[in-house]
């Protein structure tokens, strides 16, 4: 009876370190899923902010270009739009 009940207890004791082994394998992979999504989205945000700076370069160049092509009219332009700026602040 005691070899049995030894029997139980060790066969009892093996499930609870496969159980157990288990869980840590799938903690893991979950664990790695995890970190490989984090690096994605680190990845798509420097693209996006890398697009950005580009885009924004290139505008702020076309825009001193074109205020060197026709300085006349960015004046005009500029005491329009801050007219317009200073009237709907100032009510």
């Amino acid at each position: 009876m005691t070899t049995h009940r030894n029997s139980s207890k060790h066969d009892f004791g093996d499930s609870i370190s496969e159980a157990v082994g288990d869980v840590g394998e799938r903690m893991g992979a979950l664990a790695s899923k995890a970190q490989e999504t984090l690096t994605d989205a680190r990845d798509s945000v420097v693209d996006a902010t890398t697009r950005v700076r580009d885009a924004a370069t290139s505008m702020r160049s076309q825009t001193r270009q074109m205020i060197k092509d026709n300085p006349f009219k960015s004046v005009v332009i500029g005491i329009g739009a801050g007219y317009i700026i200073g009237r709907f602040l100032f009510r």
